[in-house]
């Protein structure tokens, strides 16, 4: 029975993390956001890229992975997030495509 347990919990383990915030097709009007990922229980770090660009490491808190994004330019982006597994393997997240327009070009 322990073999079971142990399959089960390393299926789990590479099941792929989830960008939850900003939603799919959101569009981001403020000048930062908390970019919010859910991963499995056992995750040993979350990464997110933006734009293809360079992995960012998340902070935990609240059940959830963050990552604290600013800077950024209007139009459309692409959010992926990665975790590690326990065996060094990564498991990306599906993309998530989002539009940032600052409140000031919306007259607010």
């Amino acid at each position: 029975m322990p073999a079971v347990i142990a399959k089960k919990r390393a299926a789990a383990v590479a099941a792929k993390p989830s960008v939850d915030y900003p939603q799919r097709n959101e569009t981001v009007v403020s000048e930062s956001y908390a970019i919010r990922v859910t991963v499995p229980d056992g995750t040993l770090g979350v990464e997110v890229s933006i734009n293809d660009g360079p992995w960012h490491a998340c902070r935990p808190a609240a059940g959830h992975w963050w990552f604290d994004w600013s800077g950024f330019g209007e139009g459309r982006h692409e959010i992926v997030a990665r975790h590690a597994l326990p065996d060094g393997r990564s498991v990306r997240s599906e993309s998530r495509k989002i539009a940032v327009r600052k409140a000031s070009a919306q007259g607010a």
